[in-house]
């Protein structure tokens, strides 16, 4: 189902081959042959629609934004591989990993929520914001947020992909 976004920690031999891949083709055939058919259950972490809001309360924006703020590449990274064909792949380097990390780790579910009632409901676009979407947010930020941690303490780059 369109919308469901994915987080995968990533070795150096992907990166090797994203960033050396030519084009929106190669970075989706990829990325779909192999990073996904292998799917590393400890280096997976799926965050359903959620991540629409996990990327609004963490950035403070909807737009697909390439932020120097740690926190902020949660979900778009720090640089997007591609964007073409309602397809986003968006990437974080290893050496930027950590960071992120530790920012998402100081995030409770508090904070979060502080933010998730900031959302501008006009600008939401999966369900209505509520007590039920922030819990089923809250949830998916977790498994993102461990997702960092694992890729910090094995070293790996994070890429997150969506069709949308």
């Amino acid at each position: 189902m369109a919308g469901r976004g994915v987080l995968f920690a990533i070795g150096d031999g992907d990166v090797a081959a994203l960033l050396g891949a030519d084009g929106h083709a190669e970075v989706v055939k990829y990325v779909k042959g192999t990073i996904q058919e292998r799917w590393e259950k400890d280096f997976v972490a799926e965050t359903d629609k959620a991540w629409y809001a996990i990327h609004m309360c963490v950035a403070g924006s909807a737009a697909l934004d390439e932020s120097e703020a740690p926190e902020s590449r949660a979900i778009f990274g720090s640089a997007t591989l591609t964007t073409e064909d309602d397809r986003t792949v968006a990437f974080t380097p290893a050496d930027e990993v950590a960071a992120t990390a530790a920012a998402l780790a100081a995030i409770d579910s508090d904070a979060l929520r502080a933010q998730y009632d900031l959302i501008d409901p006009e600008t939401y676009a999966w369900a209505d914001l509520s007590d039920d979407d922030f819990k089923y947010t809250w949830v998916y930020f977790e498994a993102a947020r461990n997702l960092w941690q694992k890729a910090a303490d094995a070293g790996r780059a994070v890429i997150f992909t969506v069709d949308h």
